[in-house]
C-alpha cells in the first residue's frame, strides 16, 4: 500500500491541500484591493508555508478567489537560496523576464540584477498587480543582506507606474528580522505591510478531520471518529505533523495491530526531534520558560517576566499553534512536543495552566511573592552572583548608569567616552586585586582582565547595530578568554526610546548562539546574564556572560 500522507516536500496540486481557510482567504482579501497590500505570513518550521505559498499561487486558487484572476502575477523566490542582494533581484529578474510576452522575452539569461533592473522591467507589467512571494525570509539572518536591502524594497513599492506588493514568510516576525541587519524600528519599510500578520498556526478541528481521512480513504482505510482523536493528540494541529502521525497510524490499522502509544510517542519524539529543537533554539527565554511551564510542573524554575509579557507570550505560542486552549485553560496542542519538552528537561508530568492564573502560576514556579519584583528572579545555577566577577560586572554596570545621566543632561554619547570611564574603573579594580592580575587593552576595543597568564574576564563597549553584528562581537569577545571560570560582560549603547526592541533582539538572538547554555538572571530591563560556552571542541568551558544595555539620547 502506497502512503496517501504527503510527509517531506512542499504541497504542490490544491486537491492534496487541506485546510487554511481561514487563512487564504485572509491573503486574498489583503492582495485584492485597489491597491497592493504587502502581507507578512508567520509560522514554525514546518508549518507549511512553503505549501501555502505555493497553493495561493496555483491558477486553480487563484481563480476560485479572485475576480480577475489573470491580472495578479505571483512571482516566488526563495530567499533562502541567495546569499546577498545581488542574487535575490537577479532570481526576481529572471521570474519577471521568464513572464514576458515571447516577442519581448530576451532569450538569454538575467545577468546579475540589481534594484534598478527590477524596477525598469516592472514597467513592462502595467495593468497586472505583481507579487513577489519571498519564502525563508528568515535567511536575511545568515546571508549578506543589510538594512539598505529592505530599505531598497520597500522603495520599489512607491511607484505608481507599476502596481507590485510583497508577501514574506519566516518564523522571525519583521521587527525581528529588521533589528537583525540594523534597521530602525521606526524605519518606512514596516509601514507597507498590513499590520497584523497572516499566522500559519493549527488546523481547524474539521479541517484536521479532513486531514486524516480522507487520504486515507483513497487507499480503501476509513478512519473513525476515534482514530482522528487519537492523532490529533499526539501529533497536535500543525499540517506536517498531522500526515506523519497518520501515516504510523494507518500502518497499525492496515495490518490490524493494535496501537502502542508508547512506542509510537517515543518514534515520533525521535523523528521529530530536529524540528523541535530548531524551534527551541529560535525561541527567546520566556518563550522556552512558558512553554516549560504549561508542558510540565517546573517547582524550582525562576522566571522574571511581568505579566504583560506573560501573557503576550502565550498569545503568540497560540497564534503559532504550539499551544491550545478551551476558554482560560491552556495546554500543549502535541502530545509528542511535550514529551520531548519533558525529555530534555527531565521532567515527566504534564499540567495546564489557565491563562488567568498564568503570572501566578510562573510565580509560584518561581518562589517570588506576590507585590515582589519578578525581574529579581534568577535561574539557578552558577550565575554572576555567584561568580568571582560578580563585583567587577556591579563595577561596569555602575559605570554605565552614571555614563546614561551624563548622557542624558549633555546629549552627547560617545562610545569612546564610555570605554575610558569603564577602562578608568577597570584599571582601578585591578589596582585593588590580589597580585599576579593585570589589565590589557586591544585595538580591536576588548579589555581584558588577565590572571596568572590567563585572559579571565573582558569588557567590550560597542553601539547597537543589529543581531548579527551582536552575535559576532560576542563570538570576538568569548575568543580573547582563555582559562577556566571565565567572566565577560558587553555594554551595548542604543537609543532609550529602541531599548524594548533590542531587548527582545537579544533575547532572540543569544539562543542561536553555539555556545548558548542558558539564562543566568534577568536585572530589570536593561541586563541580562546568560551562560556561554566556549572551546567546545578541545576543552569546554563555561563563561559568565553579562550583557547591559545604556541608554544615550537620539
Amino acid at each position: 500500500m502506497s502512503n496517501p500522507y504527503i510527509i517531506g516536500p512542499p504541497v504542490r496540486l490544491p486537491a492534496n491541500f487541506y485546510g487554511r481557510v481561514r487563512q487564504a482567504k485572509q491573503f486574498f482579501e489583503h492582495l485584492a484591493g485597489p491597491q497592493g497590500q504587502c502581507v507578512s505570513i508567520l509560522g514554525v518550521r514546518r508549518a507549511g508555508k512553503t505549501s501555502f505559498l505555493q497553493y495561493v499561487a496555483h491558477p486553480q486558487v487563484k481563480a476560485a478567489h479572485l475576480p480577475n484572476p489573470e491580472r495578479f502575477l505571483m512571482v516566488y523566490v526563495d530567499v533562502s537560496a541567495c546569499r546577498s542582494a545581488t542574487e535575490f533581484y537577479t532570481r526576481v529578474h529572471q521570474r519577471l523576464l521568464d513572464e514576458l510576452p515571447g516577442a519581448l522575452r530576451p532569450e538569454r539569461k538575467s545577468p546579475p540584477a540589481d534594484a534598478y533592473m527590477v524596477e525598469s522591467l516592472l514597467y513592462e507589467f502595467e495593468g497586472r498587480r505583481v507579487v513577489v512571494l519571498m519564502d525563508e525570509f528568515d535567511h536575511l539572518r545568515t546571508a549578506r543582506f543589510s538594512g539598505d536591502f529592505l530599505v531598497e524594497l520597500r522603495a520599489l513599492t512607491s511607484d505608481w507606474n507599476y502596481d507590485l506588493a510583497y508577501v514574506t514568510a519566516s518564523y522571525w516576525n519583521l521587527v525581528q528580522l529588521g533589528n537583525l541587519v540594523g534597521l530602525p524600528p521606526t524605519s518606512p519599510f514596516y509601514n507597507i505591510f498590513y499590520p497584523t500578520p497572516i499566522y500559519l498556526s493549527g488546523l481547524s478541528a474539521t479541517e484536521l478531520d479532513e486531514l486524516v481521512r480522507l487520504p486515507a480513504r483513497r487507499v480503501g482505510i476509513e478512519a473513525t471518529g476515534e482514530d482522528v482523536a487519537y492523532v490529533r493528540s499526539l501529533a497536535g494541529s500543525l499540517p506536517f505533523f498531522v500526515q506523519a502521525t497518520a501515516a504510523i497510524w494507518l500502518q497499525y490499522k492496515v495490518e490490524g495491530r493494535k496501537r502502542d502509544t508508547r512506542m509510537i510517542t517515543q518514534r515520533l519524539v525521535s523523528e521529530m526531534w530536529p524540528y523541535y529543537e530548531q524551534w527551541w533554539r529560535n525561541f527567546s527565554d520566556i518563550e522556552r520558560d512558558v512553554l516549560a511551564t504549561i508542558s510540565k510542573e517546573n517547582q524550582s524554575a525562576h522566571l522574571p517576566y511581568d505579566e504583560g509579557e506573560i501573557n503576550a507570550t502565550v498569545e503568540g505560542l497560540w497564534n503559532y499553534g504550539l499551544i491550545a486552549k478551551s476558554g482560560t485553560q491552556f495546554w500543549m496542542d502535541s502530545q509528542v512536543f511535550g514529551q520531548w519538552i519533558r525529555e530534555i528537561s527531565g521532567h515527566a508530568r504534564q499540567v495546564t495552566v489557565p491563562l488567568s492564573d498564568a503570572k501566578q502560576e510562573i510565580k509560584a514556579a518561581a518562589g517570588v511573592a506576590d507585590g515582589a519584583n519578578p525581574a529579581e528572579g534568577r535561574t539557578p545555577g552558577a550565575g554572576p552572583d555567584e561568580s568571582q566577577w560578580s563585583p567587577l560586572m556591579a563595577t561596569v554596570q555602575e559605570v554605565c548608569r552614571r555614563y546614561e545621566r551624563s548622557a542624558a543632561e549633555t546629549g552627547v554619547a560617545d562610545e569612546t567616552e564610555l570605554r575610558d570611564q569603564v577602562t578608568s574603573a577597570i584599571k582601578d579594580y585591578v589596582g585593588r586585586s590580589t597580585s599576579g592580575t593585570s589589565m590589557m587593552y586591544r585595538e580591536t576595543g576588548e579589555l581584558l582582565v588577565r590572571r596568572d597568564g590567563a585572559s579571565c574576564y573582558g569588557v567590550l563597549c560597542a553601539r547597537w547595530t543589529g543581531q548579527r553584528s551582536f552575535l559576532g562581537s560576542v563570538d570576538a569577545l568569548l575568543r580573547r578568554l582563555s582559562g577556566s571560570d571565565t567572566g565577560a560582560t558587553m555594554v551595548l549603547l542604543a537609543r532609550a526610546t529602541e531599548l524594548p526592541h533590542i531587548a527582545q533582539a537579544i533575547a532572540g538572538a543569544i539562543g542561536q548562539h553555539t555556545g548558548y547554555a542558558g539564562v543566568d538572571g534577568r536585572h530589570g530591563r536593561q541586563r541580562f546574564d546568560y551562560r556561554l560556552i566556549r572551546g567546545q571542541e578541545t576543552s569546554p568551558d563555561t563563561t559568565t556572560f553579562s550583557i547591559l544595555l545604556c541608554a544615550v539620547p537620539g
